[in-house]
């Protein structure tokens, strides 16, 4: 019997295609500019969106003959290059007073929910904010001389077509979202009811390979500092969804989310303490660094974890190194 397909497999094959049909709908409408701005000769528009398209050419070729796991690496290299790519004609619309064209750049957040966390969003949309003032800078300081003349018609078009262009990628975007957003809730579902000997098999391989990144972002990252940090967050980082991740954590640890992110909390207190982290900072700054909000929470888990209360703990290692301590 084949085995069911993954959500993270399954989320991959979607992401991977809206890199297809985004490339695809891209190049098309590079395409129809450039039949226009070459057709009234606006330059240096004709020549910026004609060096563009074969850039996304190049990159629809690129997209179809590599996988999806090398791709991702490289989503966030484009989107940065794409914010400098429509930086000339942000600047050169401005000059004119026209605002349209700013509509792609509040597309790229959007478009960016697909494959990156909140943080990351709300950092991108930081970046292009201040891009929109360099550029609103620069427009003041460039001599009127050096102004494009463009005619009513031609601004009207534009805009028209802007509006509408942005529309589709919109329409696009949300198509993709509402794909992803069904296969979260469908996939789960239908693994629950393989059969027990699949559901053994898939654990060995599946869970296995999951829990090795879970481990891996952990170590690295170290994102149990945060005290806000969810099991949501930690999905969205993996390209997974909450139910695997709780699932494995369950079968590979026996324990749930937070009993198992406390576990990297306490042993970062530990290894703080072992750093002589007590000599200079309170027990406060130290609790609160691995991730722990409350003393109390803090307390109780150390006393579930090691067996004995943070300050016996601390006193037993101050005595055999003869250090003091901060319990203020």
């Amino acid at each position: 019997m084949a085995q069911p397909v993954s959500y993270t497999e399954e989320s991959d094959s979607i992401k991977k295609q809206f890199l297809q049909s985004y490339l695809l709908c891209i190049t098309g409408i590079l395409a129809l500019y450039l039949i226009y701005y070459w057709s009234v000769q606006l330059y240096p528009f004709n020549y910026l969106t004609a060096s563009y398209l074969v850039l996304h050419l190049l990159l629809i070729i690129i997209v179809y003959k590599v996988k999806y796991d090398y791709l991702k690496s490289y989503i966030m290299v484009y989107v940065v290059v794409l914010t400098l790519l429509l930086y000339p004609f942000m600047v050169l619309f401005w000059e004119a007073g026209r605002i349209t064209p700013f509509m792609w750049y509040f597309l790229i957040p959007f478009g960016m929910t697909l494959f990156y966390n909140f943080k990351t969003i709300i950092s991108m949309g930081i970046y292009i904010v201040v891009l929109i003032c360099t550029a609103f800078l620069l427009v003041q300081v460039i001599p009127e001389e050096q102004y494009i003349s463009f005619v009513d018609k031609q601004l009207v078009i534009i805009n028209v077509a802007t509006v509408f262009f942005a529309l589709i990628l919109i329409s696009l975007i949300l198509y993709y979202m509402n794909k992803l957003r069904f296969i979260s809730v469908s996939i789960p579902v239908k693994e629950v009811k393989t059969t027990h000997l699949e559901s053994t098999h898939l654990d060995d391989s599946k869970y296995s390979e999951l829990y090795d990144k879970i481990l891996d972002y952990m170590e690295n990252k170290e994102p149990y500092c945060d005290p806000g940090f969810t099991i949501s967050q930690l999905a969205s980082e993996l390209n997974s969804n909450v139910s695997y991740i709780s699932r494995t954590i369950k079968i590979k640890k026996n324990m749930n989310f937070t009993s198992f992110i406390n576990l990297y909390r306490i042993s970062k207190v530990k290894k703080m303490l072992e750093n002589n982290y007590h000599i200079k900072y309170s027990l406060k700054y130290i609790y609160t660094y691995s991730g722990f909000k409350q003393q109390t929470t803090f307390n109780k888990v150390f006393k579930q974890i090691e067996g004995v209360t943070p300050s016996e703990y601390i006193q037993s290692m101050t005595k055999e190194d003869g250090t003091s301590y901060r319990f203020d």
